[in-house]
């Protein structure tokens, strides 16, 4: 499974670095909740492509399910960060971005990694719905998607 997840986490190095260079207000560094959110919203995102893409819906389904207010929680996060960063418009407008953005970075790594990437996302699927929900936000960011917000510049 190593070497299946080297490709994701190669590829999520982009995104996560893009958001550390972020301009705004407090847009320089985040919190350990906001560092956990989008950790838990870049999981969101692959699962989401690959239930799409893969076929798996009815994995999608579990997760969803089981994580629906862990995902509210941290969506919640990532609004209130935006928003404090940018403003209310202006916020959501970056937000909706970043989840476009992360939506069509997981989609890329389907059409170059053909081969393995619906494994790899059915078994993440399957862990992410299995994990008890206080625990979600650790188990994304323990997964290569979401390793890279572990490194995001933390506020005092």
């Amino acid at each position: 499974m190593t070497c299946i997840r080297r490709p994701i986490a190669a590829a999520m190095l982009t995104v996560m670095t893009a958001l550390t260079f972020a301009p705004g207000v407090r847009a320089a560094c985040w919190s350990a909740a906001e560092r956990q959110a989008i950790a838990v919203r870049v999981l969101q995102s692959e699962i989401t492509v690959g239930a799409l893409t893969c076929g798996i819906k009815h994995a999608y389904a579990a997760f969803v399910n089981q994580q629906e207010t862990q995902l509210r929680r941290h969506g919640g996060t990532l609004s209130d960060y935006y928003t404090s960063a940018y403003g209310d418009n202006a916020g959501q407008r970056k937000l909706d971005a970043l989840v476009t953005r992360l939506a069509n970075e997981a989609s890329q790594r389907k059409t170059r990694w053909p081969s393995g990437y619906c494994d790899f996302v059915f078994a993440l699927t399957h862990r992410a719905a299995a994990t008890p929900p206080e625990r979600l936000a650790e188990f994304a960011s323990a997964q290569p998607p979401g390793r890279r917000a572990s490194t995001l510049a933390v506020c005092d």
